[in-house]
Protein backbone atom coordinates (compact mmCIF):
# COMPACT_ATOMS: atom_id res chain seq x y z
CA UNK A 1 0.00 0.00 0.00
CA UNK A 2 1.31 3.74 -0.52
CA UNK A 3 1.77 5.39 2.08
CA UNK A 4 2.81 8.48 -0.19
CA UNK A 5 -0.46 9.27 -2.46
CA UNK A 6 0.10 9.85 -5.94
CA UNK A 7 -1.45 12.94 -6.98
CA UNK A 8 -1.98 14.72 -9.96
CA UNK A 9 -3.59 17.84 -10.03
CA UNK A 10 -2.85 21.32 -12.45
CA UNK A 11 -3.19 24.81 -11.88
CA UNK A 12 -6.33 26.68 -12.73
CA UNK A 13 -7.94 30.18 -13.77
CA UNK A 14 -9.57 31.93 -10.83
CA UNK A 15 -13.15 30.33 -10.47
CA UNK A 16 -15.52 33.60 -12.64
CA UNK A 17 -18.83 32.97 -10.65
CA UNK A 18 -20.17 34.59 -7.38
CA UNK A 19 -20.27 32.86 -4.37
CA UNK A 20 -23.43 32.10 -2.52
CA UNK A 21 -23.48 33.81 0.79
CA UNK A 22 -24.05 32.23 4.59
CA UNK A 23 -24.80 28.70 4.24
CA UNK A 24 -23.04 25.68 3.91
CA UNK A 25 -24.70 24.26 -0.04
CA UNK A 26 -25.93 20.71 1.06
CA UNK A 27 -24.50 17.76 0.26
CA UNK A 28 -25.87 14.90 -2.37
CA UNK A 29 -25.27 11.36 -2.82
CA UNK A 30 -25.17 9.09 -6.12
CA UNK A 31 -24.22 5.54 -6.26
CA UNK A 32 -23.25 3.79 -9.45
CA UNK A 33 -22.34 0.49 -9.84
CA UNK A 34 -18.50 1.56 -9.83
CA UNK A 35 -18.25 5.04 -7.70
CA UNK A 36 -20.28 7.21 -5.25
CA UNK A 37 -20.53 10.54 -5.88
CA UNK A 38 -20.60 13.04 -3.33
CA UNK A 39 -21.78 16.05 -4.85
CA UNK A 40 -22.50 20.10 -3.07
CA UNK A 41 -23.59 21.09 -6.87
CA UNK A 42 -27.13 21.15 -7.91
CA UNK A 43 -29.03 17.98 -7.98
CA UNK A 44 -28.76 17.73 -11.44
CA UNK A 45 -25.48 18.54 -12.30
CA UNK A 46 -24.78 15.85 -9.56
CA UNK A 47 -26.27 13.45 -11.93
CA UNK A 48 -24.90 14.28 -14.52
CA UNK A 49 -21.07 14.27 -13.07
CA UNK A 50 -22.74 10.27 -11.71
CA UNK A 51 -23.21 9.87 -15.66
CA UNK A 52 -20.22 10.90 -17.08
CA UNK A 53 -17.84 8.97 -14.80
CA UNK A 54 -19.69 5.93 -15.12
CA UNK A 55 -19.90 6.22 -19.02
CA UNK A 56 -16.73 6.88 -19.31
CA UNK A 57 -15.54 3.47 -17.09
CA UNK A 58 -17.96 1.47 -19.63
CA UNK A 59 -16.35 2.84 -22.38
CA UNK A 60 -12.65 1.93 -21.21
CA UNK A 61 -14.04 -1.28 -20.21
CA UNK A 62 -14.83 -1.90 -23.88
CA UNK A 63 -11.08 -2.32 -25.23
CA UNK A 64 -9.65 -4.01 -22.12
CA UNK A 65 -11.36 -7.63 -20.78
CA UNK A 66 -11.90 -6.17 -17.03
CA UNK A 67 -12.68 -8.93 -14.20
CA UNK A 68 -15.61 -8.88 -13.32
CA UNK A 69 -16.11 -7.23 -9.37
CA UNK A 70 -12.02 -6.14 -9.51
CA UNK A 71 -12.51 -2.84 -9.76
CA UNK A 72 -11.60 -1.08 -6.23
CA UNK A 73 -14.62 1.47 -5.47
CA UNK A 74 -13.64 4.82 -6.19
CA UNK A 75 -15.30 7.81 -4.73
CA UNK A 76 -15.45 11.05 -6.43
CA UNK A 77 -16.32 14.89 -4.14
CA UNK A 78 -17.38 17.63 -6.13
CA UNK A 79 -17.28 21.00 -4.10
CA UNK A 80 -19.89 24.34 -5.57
CA UNK A 81 -16.56 26.44 -5.41
CA UNK A 82 -13.47 27.32 -5.04
CA UNK A 83 -13.84 28.71 -0.99
CA UNK A 84 -15.44 25.32 -0.67
CA UNK A 85 -12.56 23.34 -2.28
CA UNK A 86 -9.31 24.93 -1.18
CA UNK A 87 -8.74 23.26 2.35
CA UNK A 88 -8.76 19.75 0.32
CA UNK A 89 -6.37 21.07 -1.88
CA UNK A 90 -3.70 19.01 -1.87
CA UNK A 91 -0.04 20.04 -0.27
CA UNK A 92 2.95 19.49 -2.22
CA UNK A 93 5.35 16.99 -1.17
CA UNK A 94 3.84 17.05 2.03
CA UNK A 95 4.65 20.57 2.79
CA UNK A 96 1.92 23.13 3.57
CA UNK A 97 2.26 25.08 0.34
CA UNK A 98 -0.69 24.42 -1.57
CA UNK A 99 -1.40 25.23 -5.68
CA UNK A 100 -5.09 25.96 -7.01
CA UNK A 101 -6.57 23.12 -8.93
CA UNK A 102 -9.69 22.71 -10.23
CA UNK A 103 -9.47 18.64 -9.14
CA UNK A 104 -6.80 15.42 -8.49
CA UNK A 105 -7.02 12.20 -8.81
CA UNK A 106 -5.17 10.21 -5.89
CA UNK A 107 -4.90 6.52 -5.31
CA UNK A 108 -3.38 6.26 -1.62
CA UNK A 109 -4.83 3.13 -0.75
CA UNK A 110 -6.66 0.11 -2.25
CA UNK A 111 -9.75 2.93 -3.19
CA UNK A 112 -9.16 5.63 -5.32
CA UNK A 113 -10.65 9.40 -5.15
CA UNK A 114 -11.13 12.05 -7.08
CA UNK A 115 -11.65 15.72 -5.86
CA UNK A 116 -13.23 18.25 -8.61
CA UNK A 117 -14.91 22.11 -8.37
CA UNK A 118 -17.11 21.45 -11.25
CA UNK A 119 -18.13 18.70 -13.60
CA UNK A 120 -15.71 17.78 -16.21
CA UNK A 121 -17.74 18.84 -18.79
CA UNK A 122 -18.37 22.18 -17.08
CA UNK A 123 -14.17 22.59 -17.52
CA UNK A 124 -12.51 25.36 -19.50
CA UNK A 125 -10.22 25.24 -21.95
CA UNK A 126 -7.92 27.01 -19.12
CA UNK A 127 -8.16 23.37 -17.23
CA UNK A 128 -8.14 21.18 -19.83
CA UNK A 129 -4.92 19.36 -18.72
CA UNK A 130 -6.62 18.97 -15.43
CA UNK A 131 -9.43 17.02 -17.09
CA UNK A 132 -6.48 14.87 -18.99
CA UNK A 133 -4.95 14.22 -15.63
CA UNK A 134 -8.00 12.64 -13.90
CA UNK A 135 -9.31 11.00 -16.94
CA UNK A 136 -5.78 9.42 -17.92
CA UNK A 137 -5.38 7.98 -14.03
CA UNK A 138 -9.10 7.23 -14.13
CA UNK A 139 -7.81 4.67 -16.62
CA UNK A 140 -4.94 3.11 -14.88
CA UNK A 141 -7.99 2.41 -12.53
CA UNK A 142 -9.19 0.75 -14.59
CA UNK A 143 -6.75 -0.94 -16.36
CA UNK A 144 -5.66 -2.00 -12.92
CA UNK A 145 -8.49 -4.34 -13.10
CA UNK A 146 -7.68 -6.50 -16.01
CA UNK A 147 -7.99 -10.18 -16.32
CA UNK A 148 -4.63 -10.48 -17.50
CA UNK A 149 -1.41 -8.10 -16.71
CA UNK A 150 -1.07 -5.12 -18.58
CA UNK A 151 2.49 -4.72 -20.56
CA UNK A 152 3.61 -0.49 -19.06
CA UNK A 153 3.17 0.63 -23.04
CA UNK A 154 0.01 -0.61 -23.42
CA UNK A 155 -1.25 0.60 -20.03
CA UNK A 156 0.09 4.39 -20.98
CA UNK A 157 -1.09 3.87 -24.44
CA UNK A 158 -4.73 3.49 -23.36
CA UNK A 159 -4.86 6.33 -20.92
CA UNK A 160 -3.59 8.62 -23.42
CA UNK A 161 -6.06 7.41 -25.50
CA UNK A 162 -9.09 7.84 -22.88
CA UNK A 163 -7.61 10.97 -21.55
CA UNK A 164 -8.76 13.47 -23.87
CA UNK A 165 -12.49 12.17 -23.43
CA UNK A 166 -14.87 15.41 -23.85
CA UNK A 167 -18.33 15.36 -22.52
CA UNK A 168 -20.86 17.10 -24.57
CA UNK A 169 -24.71 17.43 -23.60
CA UNK A 170 -25.97 14.07 -25.13
CA UNK A 171 -22.38 12.36 -26.35
CA UNK A 172 -19.23 11.08 -25.41
CA UNK A 173 -16.34 11.63 -27.68
CA UNK A 174 -13.30 9.43 -27.33
CA UNK A 175 -9.85 9.05 -29.35
CA UNK A 176 -9.30 12.83 -29.72
CA UNK A 177 -5.78 13.22 -30.46
CA UNK A 178 -2.99 15.04 -27.66
CA UNK A 179 -1.18 17.58 -29.05
CA UNK A 180 1.70 17.62 -27.06
CA UNK A 181 2.13 14.24 -28.00
CA UNK A 182 1.41 14.41 -31.90
CA UNK A 183 4.14 17.55 -31.68
CA UNK A 184 6.94 15.04 -29.94
CA UNK A 185 6.09 12.37 -32.40
CA UNK A 186 6.75 15.06 -35.33
CA UNK A 187 10.05 16.16 -34.06
CA UNK A 188 11.96 13.40 -32.41
CA UNK A 189 13.19 9.88 -33.83
CA UNK A 190 11.30 7.13 -33.21
CA UNK A 191 12.29 4.10 -30.88
CA UNK A 192 11.86 0.03 -32.53
CA UNK A 193 8.56 -0.67 -31.77
CA UNK A 194 9.68 -4.08 -30.43
CA UNK A 195 12.08 -2.07 -28.12
CA UNK A 196 8.90 0.24 -26.77
CA UNK A 197 6.98 -2.85 -25.79
CA UNK A 198 10.06 -4.12 -23.85
CA UNK A 199 10.00 -0.48 -22.03
CA UNK A 200 9.74 -1.12 -17.73
CA UNK A 201 9.12 1.11 -15.26
CA UNK A 202 12.93 1.58 -14.13
CA UNK A 203 13.85 2.37 -17.65
CA UNK A 204 15.16 5.68 -18.82
CA UNK A 205 12.59 6.07 -21.89
CA UNK A 206 9.31 5.89 -19.24
CA UNK A 207 10.91 7.62 -16.15
CA UNK A 208 13.74 10.75 -17.93
CA UNK A 209 11.53 13.73 -18.31
CA UNK A 210 13.72 14.40 -21.32
CA UNK A 211 12.78 11.10 -23.02
CA UNK A 212 9.24 9.87 -22.11
CA UNK A 213 7.28 12.03 -24.60
CA UNK A 214 8.40 9.78 -27.19
CA UNK A 215 7.89 6.85 -25.51
CA UNK A 216 4.03 8.13 -24.56
CA UNK A 217 3.23 9.33 -27.62
CA UNK A 218 4.18 6.15 -29.44
CA UNK A 219 2.67 3.93 -26.89
CA UNK A 220 -0.51 6.70 -27.59
CA UNK A 221 -0.82 6.47 -31.37
CA UNK A 222 -0.07 2.49 -31.74
CA UNK A 223 -2.77 1.75 -29.14
CA UNK A 224 -5.36 4.77 -31.17
CA UNK A 225 -4.49 3.08 -34.90
CA UNK A 226 -5.40 -0.14 -33.37
CA UNK A 227 -8.65 0.65 -31.56
CA UNK A 228 -9.65 3.38 -33.96
CA UNK A 229 -8.55 2.24 -37.13
CA UNK A 230 -8.60 -1.52 -36.65
CA UNK A 231 -11.81 -1.22 -34.99
CA UNK A 232 -12.96 -4.66 -33.23
CA UNK A 233 -10.15 -6.91 -34.80
CA UNK A 234 -7.58 -3.99 -33.27
CA UNK A 235 -9.23 -4.39 -29.85
CA UNK A 236 -9.10 -8.12 -29.95
CA UNK A 237 -5.58 -7.81 -30.92
CA UNK A 238 -4.82 -5.35 -27.66
CA UNK A 239 -6.41 -7.85 -25.25
CA UNK A 240 -3.77 -10.28 -27.40
CA UNK A 241 -1.30 -7.74 -26.43
CA UNK A 242 -2.01 -7.92 -22.60
CA UNK A 243 -0.97 -10.77 -19.91
CA UNK A 244 2.37 -12.48 -19.00
CA UNK A 245 4.37 -13.57 -21.84
CA UNK A 246 8.32 -14.39 -21.23
CA UNK A 247 9.57 -12.31 -24.38
CA UNK A 248 7.51 -8.94 -24.80
CA UNK A 249 9.15 -8.23 -27.80
CA UNK A 250 8.23 -11.55 -29.78
CA UNK A 251 4.78 -11.44 -28.65
CA UNK A 252 4.40 -7.99 -29.34
CA UNK A 253 5.11 -8.90 -33.51
CA UNK A 254 3.36 -11.78 -33.39
CA UNK A 255 0.14 -10.43 -32.27
CA UNK A 256 0.44 -7.41 -34.18
CA UNK A 257 1.26 -9.09 -37.91
CA UNK A 258 4.25 -6.36 -38.77
CA UNK A 259 7.70 -6.36 -38.48
CA UNK A 260 8.47 -3.48 -36.20
CA UNK A 261 10.12 -1.38 -39.19
CA UNK A 262 6.40 -2.33 -41.39
CA UNK A 263 4.19 -1.03 -38.47
CA UNK A 264 6.60 1.91 -38.08
CA UNK A 265 5.61 3.02 -41.66
CA UNK A 266 2.21 2.43 -41.55
CA UNK A 267 2.36 4.45 -38.19
CA UNK A 268 4.28 7.63 -39.75
CA UNK A 269 1.58 7.61 -42.79
CA UNK A 270 -1.44 7.90 -39.96
CA UNK A 271 0.46 10.77 -37.81
CA UNK A 272 1.31 12.08 -41.72
CA UNK A 273 -2.24 12.76 -42.58
CA UNK A 274 -3.44 13.69 -39.36
CA UNK A 275 -6.74 12.30 -39.76
CA UNK A 276 -7.60 10.81 -36.84
CA UNK A 277 -10.60 8.49 -36.02
CA UNK A 278 -12.49 9.01 -32.90
CA UNK A 279 -15.99 7.62 -31.39
CA UNK A 280 -18.74 9.35 -30.27
CA UNK A 281 -20.91 7.57 -27.97
CA UNK A 282 -24.50 8.56 -27.29
CA UNK A 283 -25.46 9.21 -23.51
CA UNK A 284 -26.50 5.73 -21.84
CA UNK A 285 -29.85 5.20 -21.68
CA UNK A 286 -29.51 3.16 -18.93
CA UNK A 287 -27.68 5.32 -16.94
CA UNK A 288 -30.98 7.61 -16.81
CA UNK A 289 -32.08 6.17 -13.69
CA UNK A 290 -29.47 7.42 -11.78
CA UNK A 291 -30.75 9.83 -8.51
CA UNK A 292 -29.02 11.80 -5.87
CA UNK A 293 -30.25 11.78 -2.44
CA UNK A 294 -29.23 13.50 0.75
CA UNK A 295 -26.16 12.42 1.88
CA UNK A 296 -25.61 11.93 5.36
CA UNK A 297 -23.28 13.36 7.55
CA UNK A 298 -21.03 10.33 8.24
CA UNK A 299 -21.43 9.52 4.45
CA UNK A 300 -19.62 13.35 4.08
CA UNK A 301 -17.02 13.13 6.53
CA UNK A 302 -15.64 9.81 5.54
CA UNK A 303 -15.55 11.12 1.68
CA UNK A 304 -13.91 14.16 3.25
CA UNK A 305 -12.05 12.55 5.12
CA UNK A 306 -10.36 10.25 2.43
CA UNK A 307 -9.87 13.29 -0.25
CA UNK A 308 -8.38 15.44 2.81
CA UNK A 309 -5.87 12.11 3.40
CA UNK A 310 -5.47 11.72 -0.27
CA UNK A 311 -3.85 15.22 -0.38
CA UNK A 312 -1.62 14.92 2.73
CA UNK A 313 -3.76 16.78 4.38
CA UNK A 314 -3.70 15.03 7.41
CA UNK A 315 -4.85 16.66 10.57
CA UNK A 316 -8.06 17.50 8.73
CA UNK A 317 -8.22 13.83 7.70
CA UNK A 318 -8.44 12.85 11.26
CA UNK A 319 -10.76 15.07 12.07
CA UNK A 320 -12.91 14.06 9.58
CA UNK A 321 -12.58 10.75 10.56
CA UNK A 322 -13.47 11.48 14.53
CA UNK A 323 -16.54 13.86 13.25
CA UNK A 324 -17.39 10.00 11.31
CA UNK A 325 -17.08 8.14 13.96
CA UNK A 326 -19.71 10.54 16.07
CA UNK A 327 -21.73 10.60 13.28
CA UNK A 328 -22.16 7.12 13.17
CA UNK A 329 -20.21 5.07 15.72
CA UNK A 330 -22.13 1.57 14.75
CA UNK A 331 -21.08 1.56 11.25
CA UNK A 332 -17.41 0.58 9.95
CA UNK A 333 -16.96 2.96 7.69
CA UNK A 334 -15.62 5.69 10.34
CA UNK A 335 -13.01 3.26 11.91
CA UNK A 336 -11.63 2.00 9.00
CA UNK A 337 -10.62 6.02 7.46
CA UNK A 338 -9.62 5.86 11.23
CA UNK A 339 -6.99 3.10 10.80
CA UNK A 340 -5.54 4.69 7.83
CA UNK A 341 -5.08 7.77 9.45
CA UNK A 342 -3.43 6.20 12.21
CA UNK A 343 -1.41 3.90 9.92
CA UNK A 344 0.07 7.05 8.41
CA UNK A 345 0.71 8.31 12.19
CA UNK A 346 2.91 4.90 12.93
CA UNK A 347 -0.15 4.69 15.96
CA UNK A 348 0.10 0.88 15.75
CA UNK A 349 -2.34 0.13 18.51
CA UNK A 350 -4.59 2.23 17.80
CA UNK A 351 -4.82 0.77 13.88
CA UNK A 352 -5.31 -2.29 15.64
CA UNK A 353 -8.16 -1.18 18.22
CA UNK A 354 -9.90 0.73 14.93
CA UNK A 355 -9.58 -2.54 12.48
CA UNK A 356 -10.87 -4.84 15.16
CA UNK A 357 -13.65 -2.16 16.04
CA UNK A 358 -14.62 -2.03 12.30
CA UNK A 359 -14.32 -6.13 11.73
CA UNK A 360 -16.64 -6.09 14.77
CA UNK A 361 -18.60 -4.33 12.79
CA UNK A 362 -18.95 -6.60 9.57
CA UNK A 363 -16.56 -4.72 7.79
CA UNK A 364 -16.12 -6.41 4.17
CA UNK A 365 -13.48 -3.59 3.33
CA UNK A 366 -10.08 -4.82 1.80
CA UNK A 367 -7.84 -2.61 3.50
CA UNK A 368 -9.46 -3.19 6.98
CA UNK A 369 -7.98 -7.02 6.83
CA UNK A 370 -5.05 -5.52 5.44
CA UNK A 371 -4.34 -2.75 8.04
CA UNK A 372 -5.68 -5.45 11.13
CA UNK A 373 -2.75 -7.70 9.70
CA UNK A 374 -0.41 -4.97 9.44
CA UNK A 375 -0.72 -4.10 13.37
CA UNK A 376 -1.12 -7.46 14.54
CA UNK A 377 2.42 -8.68 12.81
CA UNK A 378 4.22 -4.97 14.12
CA UNK A 379 2.57 -5.42 17.58
CA UNK A 380 3.62 -8.88 17.50
CA UNK A 381 7.94 -7.81 16.58
CA UNK A 382 7.55 -5.15 19.13
CA UNK A 383 6.61 -7.81 21.91
CA UNK A 384 9.80 -10.33 20.80
CA UNK A 385 7.47 -12.55 19.93
CA UNK A 386 7.23 -12.73 15.97
CA UNK A 387 5.49 -16.11 15.63
CA UNK A 388 2.60 -14.70 18.34
CA UNK A 389 0.10 -13.69 15.54
CA UNK A 390 0.91 -15.70 12.21
CA UNK A 391 -2.10 -17.64 11.84
CA UNK A 392 -4.58 -14.47 12.17
CA UNK A 393 -1.93 -12.53 10.47
CA UNK A 394 -2.35 -14.71 7.67
CA UNK A 395 -5.66 -15.19 7.52
CA UNK A 396 -6.59 -11.59 7.45
CA UNK A 397 -4.12 -11.16 4.41
CA UNK A 398 -6.28 -14.19 2.76
CA UNK A 399 -9.19 -12.14 3.19
CA UNK A 400 -7.92 -8.69 1.71
CA UNK A 401 -7.04 -10.92 -1.35
CA UNK A 402 -9.83 -12.57 -1.73
CA UNK A 403 -12.17 -9.43 -1.61
CA UNK A 404 -9.00 -7.36 -3.83
CA UNK A 405 -7.81 -9.99 -6.09
CA UNK A 406 -5.17 -7.60 -7.49
CA UNK A 407 -3.73 -6.32 -4.00
CA UNK A 408 -0.52 -6.15 -5.07
CA UNK A 409 0.87 -5.44 -0.97
CA UNK A 410 -1.53 -7.52 0.75
CA UNK A 411 -0.05 -10.23 -1.63
CA UNK A 412 3.73 -9.37 -0.90
CA UNK A 413 3.22 -9.60 2.89
CA UNK A 414 1.21 -12.60 2.51
CA UNK A 415 4.23 -14.41 0.40
CA UNK A 416 6.21 -13.09 3.26
CA UNK A 417 4.02 -14.56 6.61
CA UNK A 418 2.33 -17.90 5.06
CA UNK A 419 5.81 -19.92 4.91
CA UNK A 420 5.74 -19.45 8.59
CA UNK A 421 2.62 -21.47 9.18
CA UNK A 422 2.94 -24.76 11.12
CA UNK A 423 1.92 -26.93 8.91
CA UNK A 424 1.88 -25.02 5.71
CA UNK A 425 -1.27 -25.27 3.73
CA UNK A 426 -1.67 -25.75 0.28
CA UNK A 427 -4.03 -22.72 -0.49
CA UNK A 428 -1.01 -20.47 0.52
CA UNK A 429 0.88 -22.52 -1.87
CA UNK A 430 -1.20 -22.16 -4.48
CA UNK A 431 -1.85 -18.37 -3.60
CA UNK A 432 1.71 -17.33 -4.04
CA UNK A 433 2.19 -19.33 -7.10
CA UNK A 434 -1.16 -17.09 -8.20
CA UNK A 435 0.70 -13.75 -6.65
CA UNK A 436 3.85 -14.33 -9.02
CA UNK A 437 1.46 -15.26 -11.96
CA UNK A 438 -0.34 -11.63 -11.82
CA UNK A 439 2.77 -9.78 -10.72
CA UNK A 440 5.44 -11.25 -12.39
CA UNK A 441 8.06 -8.43 -11.92
CA UNK A 442 7.36 -8.71 -8.17
CA UNK A 443 10.96 -11.24 -7.63
CA UNK A 444 9.74 -10.87 -4.25
CA UNK A 445 6.82 -13.02 -4.32
CA UNK A 446 9.75 -15.55 -4.92
CA UNK A 447 10.94 -15.46 -1.89
CA UNK A 448 7.57 -16.51 -0.51
CA UNK A 449 8.41 -19.97 -2.66
CA UNK A 450 11.88 -19.99 -1.99
CA UNK A 451 10.66 -20.62 2.06
CA UNK A 452 8.88 -22.70 1.38
CA UNK A 453 11.12 -24.93 -0.63
CA UNK A 454 13.04 -24.38 2.46
CA UNK A 455 10.56 -26.23 4.66
CA UNK A 456 9.95 -29.34 2.50
CA UNK A 457 13.76 -29.67 3.13
CA UNK A 458 14.35 -28.25 -0.56
CA UNK A 459 17.66 -26.48 0.26
CA UNK A 460 19.30 -26.20 -2.90
CA UNK A 461 15.68 -25.29 -4.35
CA UNK A 462 15.38 -22.78 -1.40
CA UNK A 463 18.88 -21.05 -2.86
CA UNK A 464 18.38 -21.20 -6.07
CA UNK A 465 15.43 -19.15 -5.86
CA UNK A 466 16.66 -17.18 -2.92
CA UNK A 467 19.86 -16.26 -5.49
CA UNK A 468 17.86 -15.34 -8.21
CA UNK A 469 16.02 -12.90 -6.49
CA UNK A 470 19.42 -11.07 -5.09
CA UNK A 471 21.22 -11.17 -8.27
CA UNK A 472 18.75 -8.60 -9.41
CA UNK A 473 18.72 -5.65 -6.44
CA UNK A 474 17.55 -3.18 -8.74
CA UNK A 475 13.80 -4.56 -8.69
CA UNK A 476 13.64 -5.00 -4.59
CA UNK A 477 12.28 -2.20 -2.58
CA UNK A 478 15.22 -1.38 0.21
CA UNK A 479 12.94 -3.36 3.05
CA UNK A 480 12.73 -6.50 0.92
CA UNK A 481 16.29 -6.37 0.09
CA UNK A 482 17.38 -5.88 3.46
CA UNK A 483 14.79 -8.65 4.24
CA UNK A 484 16.33 -11.14 1.54
CA UNK A 485 19.92 -10.35 2.70
CA UNK A 486 18.91 -11.37 6.19
CA UNK A 487 17.44 -14.23 4.68
CA UNK A 488 20.71 -15.09 3.15
CA UNK A 489 22.79 -15.02 6.22
CA UNK A 490 20.14 -16.79 8.06
CA UNK A 491 20.04 -19.45 5.64
CA UNK A 492 23.88 -20.14 5.53
CA UNK A 493 24.19 -19.99 9.77
CA UNK A 494 21.85 -22.39 9.99
CA UNK A 495 22.69 -24.82 7.14
CA UNK A 496 26.81 -24.34 8.45
CA UNK A 497 25.22 -25.14 12.20
CA UNK A 498 23.70 -28.58 10.42
CA UNK A 499 27.10 -29.18 9.14
CA UNK A 500 29.06 -28.85 12.46
CA UNK A 501 26.37 -30.78 13.99
CA UNK A 502 27.21 -33.32 11.39
CA UNK A 503 31.06 -33.16 12.27
CA UNK A 504 30.23 -33.45 16.12
CA UNK A 505 28.21 -36.31 15.48
CA UNK A 506 30.85 -38.18 13.34
CA UNK A 507 33.89 -37.31 15.81
CA UNK A 508 35.20 -34.63 13.90
CA UNK A 509 34.75 -32.28 16.65
CA UNK A 510 38.28 -29.91 15.81
CA UNK A 511 37.01 -29.53 12.37
CA UNK A 512 33.31 -28.46 14.32
CA UNK A 513 35.10 -26.10 16.64
CA UNK A 514 37.24 -24.33 14.00
CA UNK A 515 33.84 -23.78 11.76
CA UNK A 516 32.43 -22.63 14.97
CA UNK A 517 35.08 -20.03 15.21
CA UNK A 518 34.66 -19.05 11.53
CA UNK A 519 31.08 -18.28 11.87
CA UNK A 520 32.00 -16.48 15.46
CA UNK A 521 34.14 -13.74 13.43
CA UNK A 522 30.37 -12.33 11.50
CA UNK A 523 28.62 -9.83 13.35
CA UNK A 524 24.98 -11.92 13.34
CA UNK A 525 22.13 -11.26 14.86
CA UNK A 526 21.32 -12.57 18.41
CA UNK A 527 19.04 -15.35 17.43
CA UNK A 528 21.82 -17.01 14.42
CA UNK A 529 24.74 -16.16 17.08
CA UNK A 530 22.80 -18.34 20.14
CA UNK A 531 22.55 -21.13 17.58
CA UNK A 532 26.50 -21.12 16.83
CA UNK A 533 27.33 -21.26 20.78
CA UNK A 534 24.65 -24.35 21.30
CA UNK A 535 26.73 -26.13 18.18
CA UNK A 536 30.11 -24.53 19.96
CA UNK A 537 29.01 -26.36 22.91
CA UNK A 538 28.05 -29.47 21.65
CA UNK A 539 31.46 -29.68 19.56
CA UNK A 540 33.11 -29.09 23.14
CA UNK A 541 31.39 -31.82 25.39
CA UNK A 542 31.79 -34.21 22.66
CA UNK A 543 35.24 -33.46 22.58
CA UNK A 544 35.86 -33.65 26.29
CA UNK A 545 37.80 -36.62 27.33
Amino acid sequence: MTQTPRLVFAATIALATTLLASAAPHWRVVETPHSRILSQLPEQDTVELAQQFEQFTEAVSQFIVVEPGALQPITIVAFASEREFKPYWPHIGGSKQQKEAAGFFAQPGYGAIIGLRELFSGMANDDSMTRHAILHETTHWITNAARVQVPLWLREGLAETCATAEFNSDRLVLGQPFNPLVKALRAKTWMPYDQLAAVTPRDPEYNDNNRNSLFYGQAWLVTHHLIFEKGAAGIATINQLAGNHPDPKANFVRAIGRTPAQLQEDLQDYLKYGQFSFQSLPRSTALAALKAAPATEAQVAVALGRLAFAGANFELARTQAEKARQAAPATPEPYALLAVVERQAKNVPAVAAATERALALRSQDPEVYFLRAWSLDRLAEAAGTPEKNVAEVVTCLRRSIALAPRARDARLEHSRRAPKLEPLAAEDVALISESLRLFPEESYLLVGLARIARLSGSHAEADKLLNHVLAAPDRLLPWQLNQCQSLRVDWDVRSRCAEIDALTTAGRTAEALAACAELEKQQLPGYLAHLVTRSKETARAKAAP
